[in-house]
């Protein structure tokens, strides 16, 4: 542990951290804040009110799963919680392949894209904050979690 701040930019902890979070967190603050033009454009009579619920109940969910299972894996098993990220953004392209690969009008498909999208950003936000404090310890917590914090920001524009 130790270390951080802007200087830790070349320690592939960071990047390990980082990309994860920038895709699963940003990819899906992008899908969050584009469910309706998605349905629009789709054509679908899924009201856009109705995703933004599945999707919070599935984010609720991710939360409470994703924390718990990396502390259960971590502390019991030894699994870094880097792994952990790694689900959720496989999560995330699960719900942008259900999106692309299916019948975009019905509905039921924009409901388990919105679930997989939830539960993938909460259990990335449910991980990360406790995964950076792991990797670089406490004395420059703050700065590197404003670091991947930024991950987020770039993977919702990328």
């Amino acid at each position: 542990a130790g270390g951080g701040g802007v200087g830790s930019m070349g320690d592939a902890r960071l990047w390990a951290l980082m990309v994860p979070v920038g895709v699963t967190v940003g990819s899906g603050v992008m899908m969050i804040q584009d469910i309706s033009v998605f349905v629009e454009s789709a054509g679908t009579a899924v009201a856009p009110a109705d995703l933004v619920v599945t999707i919070s109940l599935g984010n609720l969910g991710g939360r409470w799963a994703g924390g718990f299972l990396s502390d259960f894996s971590h502390a019991r098993l030894g699994v870094p919680r880097v792994v952990a990220l790694a689900v959720s953004a496989a999560l995330i392209c699960a719900a942008a392949a259900t999106l692309a690969g299916t019948d975009s009008r019905d509905a039921r498909t924009f409901h388990l894209a919105g679930a997989l999208v939830g539960v993938a950003v909460g259990a990335a936000f449910g991980v990360w904050p406790t995964a950076v404090r792991e990797s670089f310890g406490g004395p420059r917590y703050a700065a590197n979690l404003a670091i991947v914090m930024g991950a987020c920001g770039v993977g919702s524009v990328a």
